[in-house]
């Protein structure tokens, strides 16, 4: 099921919304899991693009929606605002040093702060991680994602794969999109050779290199149980 994605303006004041309840609880040590419903109804009553008099409550599916926007920016925010940091720092070496022993372990992370029946993770059929391997309906969705992307189509801005009567996998493509990521993921040939051997040493099974600017790389995946 393809769905539309909302202006890039409402998008920030949903994520910003979302960070504001999770930096909330992470102050709070003993604070339980945020609820899913308050969440959802601090996102759906927040968005502009609703006349506050038509503002019902939403669908069962734009709930669904709205966690895996929310739960997908979050996990991209936090990995790449890291391997940023670290790639200004120490360069593509280095930050592949960090990712190793830390990637699975900010995404631990989020997954401890986001809503009760609410996992994120990243997939891809050529993971460098073999944690980031894909289940088998995971793997027929981003399949299905190549295909579409290699006769040319336009990629979708989300994929809603429903999973059982409550139960919903929300998938958010990841492109090559910055000349940057192809230090670590591109051509292994033009590497240098400080990648080569971190790959070899961080990653001996690696499969993701050979990637171009615009290519599919995988997804983030929101894995959603609603009451």
């Amino acid at each position: 099921m393809l769905k539309g994605t909302l202006s890039y303006p409402i998008r920030l004041l949903l994520i910003a919304i979302a960070l504001v309840s999770i930096q909330a609880m992470a102050a709070d040590p003993s604070a339980s899991r945020p609820d899913q419903d308050e969440i959802i109804h601090q996102l759906w009553t927040a968005s502009p693009s609703l006349p506050m008099e038509t503002r019902e409550r939403p669908t069962e599916e734009q709930e669904v929606i709205l966690l895996g926007r929310m739960a997908s920016e979050r996990l991209v925010r936090t990995l790449g605002g890291q391997m940023k940091a670290h790639l200004q720092e120490s360069g593509p070496a280095g930050a592949l040093d960090f990712c190793a022993a830390n990637a699975q372990k900010l995404t631990t992370q989020v997954n401890r702060d986001l809503p009760e029946g609410v996992r994120v993770k990243r997939i891809s059929l050529r993971y460098r991680d073999p944690i980031d391997a894909p289940t088998q309906d995971e793997a027929k969705v981003l399949k299905a994602l190549h295909l579409l992307k290699d006769v040319g189509g336009i990629l979708p801005n989300h994929v809603l794969q429903k999973t059982g009567s409550h139960s919903y996998k929300f998938y958010k493509p990841i492109v090559i999109n910055k000349g940057v990521c192809l230090n670590c993921h591109g051509n292994i040939k033009r590497m240098k050779p400080g990648v080569k051997n971190a790959l070899a040493r961080f990653y001996p099974g690696d499969q993701a290199t050979g990637y171009s600017m615009g290519d599919l790389r995988g997804a983030v995946v929101v894995t959603i149980r609603r009451k």
